[in-house]
């Protein structure tokens, strides 16, 4: 990567007051921000001058309602928002006056819940292995609801590790991708 060789910033006092923000994206033309509150979850603001557009969602069983979104799983592509939420995957559009749900996708069920996924490709997701044999990672097949493989084989360092749980967090990282390749 080239050298940067300085840094700037801008403070810039958003319209909206928000409570627990947790995560944050960009699409195209908005910045998308969740705020971990149970109405108004989504708070929306056009690029480049972050006007306030609208908040949207809620905590619920409803059909635009969400039950736990996890915020390491929150991404931005094109005009799209897709974030895990209790989890199932799921796909909304962003307009510029609301969004809308455009998919669902339960993952495979496993023993235990699957952490940390990151996109590849449409179908293809990387995530973390916690609990489930010695392998770091599982790649997972959305559009056949299955584990494709596990693979990333831990350190063989002769250390005292009582449990899979244990291994995870001695070697703990953060998976990112970018489907863009």
């Amino acid at each position: 990567l080239p050298e940067i060789n300085e840094l700037s910033g801008v403070t810039v006092k958003l319209p909206v007051n928000m409570l627990s923000p947790q995560a944050m994206c960009v699409t195209d033309d908005n910045l998308i921000v969740f705020d971990e509150v149970n109405s108004d979850l989504f708070k929306i603001f056009k690029l480049p001058d972050l006007d306030y557009m609208y908040c949207w969602g809620n905590v619920g069983r409803g059909p635009n309602e969400f039950l736990t979104i996890d915020g390491n799983y929150f991404r931005a592509f094109s005009n799209q928002l897709e974030l895990m939420d209790y989890g199932t995957l799921k796909r909304l559009r962003i307009y510029d006056d609301r969004m809308e749900k455009i998919d669902a996708i339960s993952l495979p069920k496993l023993k235990n819940p699957i952490n940390n996924v990151q996109k590849l490709t449409d179908t293809l997701y990387i995530a973390n292995n916690i609990f489930d044999g010695n392998q770091e990672h599982i790649l997972i097949n959305i559009a056949k609801n299955g584990i494709i493989k596990e693979f990333g084989k831990y350190p063989d360092d002769k250390l005292n590790i009582k449990s899979n749980l244990d291994r995870y967090q001695i070697y703990s990282k953060f998976v990112i991708s970018n489907p863009k390749g």
